[in-house]
């Protein structure tokens, strides 16, 4: 690259997060006779608006080289030029008129199924590029059926999180609606809102000289989900199940949509406070899905005979955002993903004596081990590895009892708007919202609890094999809060 290509040095916790996208679909409805052209043309002014303002989403993920200062083995970097949005349009922008004989009304009565298409009918870009080559930092799709505009979008997860994405999107919508800029929050969006120096400052003042006995623990390590290097070496049982994960990736697990409504979520909270304990609305729901998930996994395998996987500890990690307990302002655009590492015996947690408010208070007492003492203590350690390859050891494998819940319950995507113009239906806002699931149906178990409805429902989305749906319809603990939609 020359001289004017810029280079900005992924950090810490940018290397904590796997080495593909993070997809998401938007359903944006139609305005009659608009041309699908129009509608397309309008995105892409508004992403060149964004570009112009982030120009490090114009470039590309890199290995960084060896000769940089501070590099260690797995160390990436952000390699992009000044955008001029004038001149050039957004080439990873893409637009595609979908083969299909579905509506978008037909769509939206079936409630948007996560697996309804392919993921590369929405998305030009593989799952996992390949670095050696360069990953675009950011990559969209704008594709059509009759009445609406499927926008699928993506920053490469290894340079923003979940928090960031949506900050991200409602930016690309502001200036698609020609309003002033600002973060979820309704904060401006800074120019240094991807400084990844931010997070060293505070090192530097809270933690440069503590010494590192006193923040190496099991505890702090999970924050940022690893072992402890004392105990580096996997079990052979630990390396026969993410074998045997690999085995089976083939078999891919299916996307599944349950809906919470708001009366529901309100007795699932209540219920979880009767114990006199302080539980919040997404230990409530985190817990529900877990003793159900994890019944119907066991469930399901007894009826096969599988017992070629240890199934007797159930594992679950839950995201956090960081930003509050490590000084970073909501419209930070980096990675600040904490992780909060719940363990029972799948005996507890499945038991009919085990209720749902016990495992909400066995979370909640998990996740306020995460503090601003805690967190900068996490990031720390992050930062004193000497190889960022040790986060390829983090794995929720298709076999066994582990999952991942990502909740986006504290993401208001509600506030995100592309306007109306004559182009979008309700105001330019997301009829739905999903994850672009296929390829995590192959390799991972996870949960995404979305943002709330507009009319204050909670959707999820989740995977499983059509038996574990079966035994989980049968569960009347979870048909009591949750809707199956598809």
């Amino acid at each position: 690259m020359d001289s004017t290509t810029q280079h900005m040095s992924l950090g810490p916790l940018d290397h904590m997060l796997p080495r593909h996208y993070a997809r998401f679909v938007i359903y944006l409805s139609l305005k009659p006779d608009v041309s699908y052209k129009t509608a397309f043309n309008e995105l892409q002014r508004g992403l060149s608006r964004t570009f112009a303002q982030l120009p490090w989403l114009n470039g590309k993920v890199f290995w960084q080289s060896r000769k940089a200062p501070h590099w260690r083995p797995g160390q990436l970097e952000v390699q992009y030029k000044p955008f001029n949005k004038e001149d050039t349009e957004p080439w990873q922008f893409k637009y595609k008129e979908l083969n299909t004989d579905l509506s978008f009304e037909e769509l939206k009565e079936l409630g948007f199924p996560a697996d309804t298409f392919e993921d590369e009918d929405l998305l030009w870009a593989p799952f996992a590029p390949d670095l050696d080559k360069g990953a675009d930092v950011f990559i969209a799709q704008a594709s059509f059926i009759p009445g609406a505009c499927i926008l699928c979008a993506s920053v490469f997860h290894s340079v923003s999180d979940g928090m960031a994405d949506v900050s991200i999107f409602k930016i690309w919508a502001d200036h698609c609606q020609n309003l002033p800029v600002t973060g979820t929050n309704g904060d401006e969006v800074l120019a240094n809102c991807a400084d990844r120096n931010l997070l060293e400052q505070l090192w530097e003042k809270e933690r440069g000289n503590k010494p590192y006995a006193d923040m190496d623990n099991a505890k702090n390590w999970s924050i940022v989900g690893l072992d402890t290097p004392k105990h580096l070496s996997r079990s052979k049982d630990e390396k026969a199940l993410l074998s045997k994960s690999q085995r089976i990736s083939e078999r891919s697990d299916r996307s599944r949509v349950f809906y919470i409504s708001p009366t529901n979520f309100a007795a699932l909270k209540r219920q979880c406070a009767q114990r006199n304990g302080l539980v919040s609305g997404n230990d409530a729901i985190s817990a529900l899905i877990w003793r159900a998930l994890i019944k119907a996994r066991l469930e399901a395998d007894k009826k096969i005979h599988d017992t070629k996987v240890d199934m007797s500890e159930a594992q679950l990690e839950m995201t956090i955002d960081g930003r509050p307990y490590l000084e970073l302002p909501p419209t930070y655009l980096g990675n600040v993903v904490l992780l909060c590492r719940a363990r029972l015996s799948t005996t507890t947690l499945t038991s009919p004596e085990t209720d749902v408010a016990t495992i909400a208070q066995t979370l909640r007492e998990t996740t306020s081990g995460i503090n601003s003492v805690t967190a900068l203590d996490a990031y720390s350690l992050a930062r004193s590895l000497k190889s960022y390859r040790r986060f390829d050891e983090r794995s929720t494998p298709v076999a066994g009892a582990r999952m991942l819940i990502t909740s986006l319950l504290a993401m208001p995507a509600s506030s995100m708007g592309f306007g109306d113009k004559g182009i979008f239906g309700n105001g330019g806002k997301a009829e739905g919202i999903r994850p672009l699931m296929g390829a995590l149906n192959k390799y991972f178990r996870i949960c995404f609890v979305m943002p709330p409805t507009a009319y204050g429902g909670i959707e999820v989305v989740f995977n499983l094999s059509d038996a574990e749906l079966d035994c989980l319809l049968q569960d009347k603990d979870f048909e009591k809060y949750a809707l199956h939609v598809n």
